[in-house]
């Protein structure tokens, strides 16, 4: 489903914004079932420990996609011009 994805921002740039607010909404949903349904993993683990992971996980897959999608992600910077 993500290759699809990604394959359509490459043929229409503006899907990265949805993508991106896709992927915020993602994030805070994992932050809140983890509250929810391992309140134990935040004793065990401080909390920004795990928001740092998820950065790291995002940020090695923000490199993969600026890599294989470099078209798609220049002609969304280039968009306001």
């Amino acid at each position: 489903m993500a290759a699809a994805l990604l394959a359509a921002a490459d043929r229409d740039p503006r899907l990265l914004a949805g993508l991106f607010v896709l992927f915020c909404c993602f994030e805070v949903a994992a932050l809140a079932l983890i509250a929810v349904l391992g309140e134990w993993l935040f004793e065990a683990l401080p909390q920004w420990s795990i928001v740092i992971g998820n950065l790291l996980a995002a940020a090695a897959m923000l490199g993969v996609f600026f890599r294989r999608h470099r078209i798609a992600w220049l002609e969304f910077l280039l968009a306001d011009e």
